[in-house]
């Protein structure tokens, strides 16, 4: 083993595919390093017999056993290289301890560090701590220390602790990176780096209340006020922020019942984790003691954790469902199995004292030959329990009791299902897919959502809080500021709104905000061109007409009415031509024209979903290999192949004309398909015959179709009425090339 540690040789094994045999080997010659992808493996097959000697050490009648570790035989816990070995404050138990890492030191070479290894005591006294150190030649260690990034603590986990944790968020807000970022930016950054800053420890432990306040509170002053992190700039309520998106929130998690629905997993494990968890054996052996987790007491001096995870019960009773197999796991009185629920929370301990059974029975104690046998009927507990059992739930004998989380399809744990069972819910809002729903511009969904909300700082809100004496607008300079004013109202803005209604081919009648926000709900529903341009041309004109006005107010700049809506219309337009797969709906064409929008934005309609009435004429493009007189077809369908390769309409020889407008390129590319050519070219003798078909056509609902012809390969647009997705151009070799194109 040293040898293979110290001289490493490496294996190299030819593929198997080719005859399975090995290559030979080669001597490394600088060994692994930290961070090698080898490495993880090589530790764990060292420690795996590090495990074993200790094991071996731990069967000699002189050692002796950690008190809390003598049940589960825990001798040594390892993770990464970090190596934890547990036992009784005695100095023969120490020395075999000694004895195993000298015999692993000769077989692999490797020490422990001395300068890197402590020990821990507890209730040894100073003659004892000193004969141990003097075996071991560690030094002493104090708790707390800090153990896989999380602090290891005897006591109550303070706010002190986590301190190392708050300083880490903080110090990531204040990044210069931070300085520049936009509402939206911020928000994300929230969402996908800084709430998963404190997952690991939400996971391990239930946060103090003051380190999730003290969190959030960063959070909150980072999304309103940037890396200044001011604490008097909030619009809305963090409480209505933390909700999901169709209930008016940005889609934030609350802390505190994040840190509950993370730590229920353990409680789960506990009915999922069986024989193969070492936690859960542990607890089970300690602290359960053959007892339920429901109804057993709280010890009178519990650890701190145990303490918090006893205080979910509650919580999770009506979660945890049991699917009855042999009902050798199941407790009778207090799990949650029977169509009643726990049937000592619907009875009491009365009937557990009628049916003659224990507290601590099974559910296997009345099944017997694959069928219930009921207890006794001596009590109306017992005969309403028998009589409202399902004649189709019965036992099945041949498997184990199940656990299902009732909250998911599936039956398995999720911490999303547990924080949305558990959080507040808010009524739905009808306006969360005009703003957030495909597509969507991310800092432009942010200030409607404001708007919405009614909480941007117009002039009347100011004059409220007393910041203004004069509520103006400052972009007519005569009613009084308000949201609707603002964005519909307002002289300067009705201009913006009557070129922008005029290019989405709509009409909105002069209301207030609310009533506008609901007519362009109802507006932009549906999947189609439309929509999307409707939409968005909604959410940009509120997100320009705000930074006019802000830079009217700041700046003391203003630009024409005529401008802002080419801004707008560029926003949009920029927005649009990123898209793909647009649905076809009828009247597309004419906001293609109006928008000078390319036509492979759009996407092939599918049966059976509503595009049966569009008429449309759908020229596929068939690569043909007509090298030795042969015609070779692929279209994905075997049905069609016969049907398409009947179909040719010329053969020439020696052609080579290569399709090379710029729409047909741009669309290939973006859909990694083949494309040969940049340039309309021909040696053909006849140029006339090789363009006859197809033709190309460019309105009227018609699909423009191109052929292009190289060498011996033919490129032929046909003419075909049914639906061919999911065929991209094969490329077989370098000789033969077959496939399907497809272009709109």
């Amino acid at each position: 083993m040293q040898f293979c540690f110290q001289n490493v040789l490496l294996v190299v094994e030819r593929w198997q595919h080719f005859n399975g045999s090995l290559h030979g080997y080669f001597k490394g010659a600088r060994g692994l390093r930290q961070g090698d992808p080898m490495s993880p493996y090589l530790f764990v097959l060292a420690m795996e017999i590090l495990a074993r000697i200790l094991a071996e050490k731990a069967k000699s009648p002189m050692f002796k056993f950690h008190w809390r570790c003598d049940k589960t035989k825990i001798v040594n816990l390892c993770f990464a290289d970090d190596l934890m070995i547990f036992s009784k404050g005695d100095p023969g138990t120490v020395n075999l301890i000694m004895q195993g890492l000298d015999e692993f030191k000769r077989l692999s070479g490797l020490t422990p560090s001395p300068n890197k290894s402590n020990i821990f005591f507890s209730g040894c006294n100073r003659h004892l701590r000193e004969e141990i150190l003097h075996i071991a030649k560690f030094n002493e260690g104090t708790l707390p220390v800090k153990y896989l990034g999380v602090p290891l603590i005897t006591t109550k986990l303070k706010a002190f602790d986590c301190q190392i944790l708050i300083d880490r968020i903080t110090k990531r807000i204040r990044s210069w990176t931070n300085k520049l970022l936009s509402y939206a930016g911020r928000a994300q950054l929230i969402q996908t780096i800084l709430f998963s800053m404190q997952v690991y420890w939400s996971s391990m432990f239930i946060l103090p209340r003051k380190v999730i306040r003290d969190i959030e509170s960063l959070l909150r002053a980072f999304l309103w006020s940037g890396s200044d992190l001011k604490k008097h700039s909030a619009k809305i309520a963090w409480s209505s922020i933390c909700k999901p998106k169709n209930e008016g929130g940005l889609g934030f998690k609350d802390m505190g019942i994040w840190n509950k629905a993370a730590v229920a997993k353990h409680v789960w494990f506990l009915f999922s984790g069986g024989e193969g968890s070492m936690w859960c054996q542990w607890v089970k052996s300690y602290l359960l003691k053959g007892r339920s987790f429901w109804y057993v007491k709280v010890p009178s001096d519990p650890s701190w954790v145990w303490r918090k995870i006893l205080k979910l019960r509650h919580l999770l009773l009506p979660l945890i469902k049991l699917k009855i197999g042999n009902g050798e796991q199941a407790f009778l009185w207090f799990d949650n199995w029977h169509p009643f629920g726990p049937l000592w929370s619907r009875f009491g301990p009365r009937i557990a004292y009628d049916s003659g059974l224990d507290c601590n029975s099974k559910v296997s104690s009345i099944i017997s030959s694959g069928a219930w046998k009921w207890p006794f009927p001596n009590s109306w507990e017992i005969r309403e329990w028998i009589a409202s059992t399902p004649t189709t739930f019965k036992p099945s004998v041949n498997t184990q009791d199940c656990p299902w989380w009732s909250l998911t399809g599936d039956g398995l744990f999720t911490i999303q299902s547990t924080w949305d069972c558990w959080r507040d819910k808010g009524p739905k809002v009808s306006w969360s897919k005009l703003l957030w729903g495909h597509p969507y511009i991310p800092r432009v969904s942010f200030i409607v959502w404001l708007a919405i909300h009614e909480r941007l700082n117009t002039r009347d809100r100011l004059q409220v809080f007393g910041l203004v004496t004069h509520p103006s607008c400052p972009l007519c300079n005569d009613s009084t500021e308000s949201h609707s004013h603002l964005f519909f109202r307002c002289a300067y803005s009705s201009q913006i709104w009557a070129a922008i209604q005029g290019k989405c081919n709509v009409s909105w009648p002069n209301l207030n905000w609310a009533d506008n926000v609901e007519l362009a709900v109802t507006s932009t529903k549906g999947r189609s061109l439309k929509s999307a341009i409707t939409k968005l041309s909604f959410m940009c004109t509120v997100y320009h007409i705000w930074r006019e006005r802000n830079s009217r107010v700041f700046s003391q700049t203003s630009i024409l009415a005529e401008i802002v809506t080419k801004q707008i219309i560029q926003m949009v337009r920029g927005r649009i031509i990123s898209l793909s797969n647009v649905m076809l709906s009828t009247g597309d064409s004419w906001y293609l024209s109006q928008w000078n929008l390319p036509t492979t934005i759009m996407s092939l309609p599918i049966a059976g979903r509503g595009t049966r009435d569009v008429q449309l004429t759908i020229r596929f493009f068939m690569l043909f290999n007509l090298r030795n007189g042969q015609v070779k077809t692929h279209c994905g369908l075997s049905e069609d192949r016969d049907a398409l390769s009947t179909q040719l309409l010329f053969q020439m020889e020696s052609i080579s004309v290569s399709c090379g407008l710029s729409d047909v390129r741009h669309y290939m590319e973006r859909r990694d398909i083949f494309y040969w050519g940049v340039s309309v070219t021909s040696s053909c003798a006849n140029l006339e015959d090789a363009v006859l078909f197809p033709k190309c056509f460019t309105g009227g609902g018609e699909v423009a179709a191109f052929c292009a012809l190289l060498g011996g390969f033919v490129m032929i647009g046909i003419p075909f009425r049914r639906w061919q997705l999911n065929a991209p151009c094969l490329e077989s070799s370098k000789s033969q090339r077959i496939g399907l194109l497809m272009a709109v």
